[in-house]
């Protein structure tokens, strides 16, 4: 039996030691989760679980804590949706603006996706459902229930110390 590795200052994985599935995905402006529609309750419901769920996971012997960068990278587009698309900036830290702005200018960067989108998209703006090309994604469904799941775990494993 091998032992858990323990995840001490700079030793930890750089992303979850789980395997995902590769999944198609044809991107389009109209899209079934996480909308950027502001008339749209339930889109609204949906962004605000970002902030009603941590997600973030313990792994390692000693349960330390990790936040996942999908869902700082979601949250941060949400801070934006608020701050530009709702003018709500006035009920947010600047700081936390600029800083989500850096993070998803970095994480665009760091991805640097190189597919290529047919079309010209100056001239499409109008069209709702216009396919804007298909992409091979890892099924960030599957890593929200992987994330769920070690919440869920971690919490039962520490309930006694909760209460």
């Amino acid at each position: 039996m091998h032992a858990e590795p323990l995840y001490l200052e700079n030793n930890y994985p750089i992303e979850l030691p789980l395997p995902f599935d590769l999944v198609g995905m044809t991107l389009l402006r109209n899209t079934t989760r996480f909308q950027m529609d502001l008339k749209d309750h339930i889109s609204r419901l949906e962004w605000t679980t970002l902030s009603d769920h941590p997600f973030v996971v313990h792994i390692g012997s000693d349960d330390r804590a990790f936040q996942v960068a999908l869902f700082h990278q979601l949250h941060c587009i949400h801070v934006m949706e608020e701050a530009f698309l709702r003018g709500e900036y006035h009920s947010l830290n600047s700081h936390h603006i600029q800083h989500c702005e850096n993070y998803l200018r970095q994480s665009f960067l760091c991805m640097a996706d190189d597919s290529i989108e047919e079309g010209d998209f100056i001239d499409s703006w109008g069209l709702a459902d216009r396919n804007m090309g298909s992409k091979v994604c890892r099924d960030w469904t599957g890593v929200s229930a992987a994330v769920k799941e070690n919440l869920r775990d971690w919490l039962e494993q520490n309930r006694s110390q909760m209460l």
